[in-house]
């Protein structure tokens, strides 16, 4: 419940290099990790130990890193979240992670406001600006949103597509989303990825 800022890279290795107990943290590996977590302590955490864990840690002079080509994402991170999370919470995450950024109102309508406001209190859930100045629903951290999609079955996947799809298909009513080219893009690729039958104009 201590609510900590994002540490920086300097932050981040010295943290990292007590945790691990090395001098220095290797620049690529410290950038790829701070990059994944968000420079979140917990996320940090989990990642290095799972690292060291599995033997993917390496260490000499001082110094730790690991190879970019065999950086995993824990599962560990998902593990711990959906131990402190109700059932209702826990899917709303999957959701959010399956379909984010969530610009849309359709899709905001799927999810339970309680559940939503929980999740934005543990920091698990954020609004984040985007590029053209709307705001989106993303996962807080990016390394858990990998967690959470690495760790769901493919049934779970494919079930969770289809329900992004549904909302997004329903919601556009009677207009041709060829003429919406982002929502175009978001209606093949969970389409695609739910395996729908898809008009050719829309691959097209």
């Amino acid at each position: 419940k201590v609510s900590l800022g994002p540490l920086d890279l300097e932050e981040s290795e010295q943290y990292l290099s007590v945790l691990l107990g090395v001098d220095r943290i290797e620049t690529e590996t410290l950038r790829r990790w701070s990059d994944s977590c968000g420079g979140n302590s917990y996320a940090l955490t989990v990642l290095a130990l799972a690292s060291d864990r599995s033997g993917r840690l390496r260490r000499s002079r001082g110094t730790a890193w690991v190879a970019a080509d065999v950086d995993e994402v824990p599962t560990e991170l998902a593990d711990a979240v959906a131990g402190n999370s109700t059932a209702e919470e826990w899917e709303t995450l999957e959701m959010v992670a399956i379909a984010e950024p969530v610009l849309e109102s359709a899709l905001l309508r799927e999810f339970d406001a309680t559940c939503l406001h929980s999740l934005f209190e543990r920091g698990l859930v954020v609004s984040r600006s985007m590029p053209d100045g709307s705001s989106a629903l993303v996962i807080a951290h990016p390394l858990l949103a990998a967690a959470l999609r690495a760790g769901m079955p493919p049934l779970r996947r494919i079930e969770l597509h289809e329900r992004v799809f549904d909302a997004l298909d329903r919601d556009r009513g009677t207009v041709n989303p060829v003429h919406l080219p982002e929502r175009l893009m978001r209606l093949v690729v969970f389409g695609l990825e739910g395996e729908r039958i898809l008009p050719f104009d829309w691959l097209w």
